[in-house]
């Protein structure tokens, strides 16, 4: 779907996914993954100071890596960085 000004063109095709690839290596933060190089969180929170993730299969829940479920989990890091800015 395309929008133009006030209107919306839909194009007749099927776009096919063929799967996903996780790839990390963007971070270059060696605390922030295991031995095994998987990523190290806990319900999105890092032990690395200020960095959290969101959308990862099996976050919190089975649908944490699907965009109509993400909101909880994009949530609860939320509330853990306000309460730990209180904290301060």
């Amino acid at each position: 779907m395309v929008l133009d000004k006030k209107y919306l063109w839909c194009k007749k095709r099927v776009d096919y996914s063929k799967g996903f690839k996780q790839n990390d290596q963007w971070i270059d933060m060696a605390d922030a993954f295991d031995s095994g190089g998987a990523i190290i969180h806990r319900k999105g929170v890092s032990p690395v100071k200020g960095l959290y993730f969101i959308g990862l299969p099996w976050q919190t829940s089975r649908g944490s890596a699907l965009l109509g479920w993400v909101r909880s989990d994009a949530q609860q890091i939320v509330n853990y960085i306000i309460q730990s800015e209180q904290s301060i």
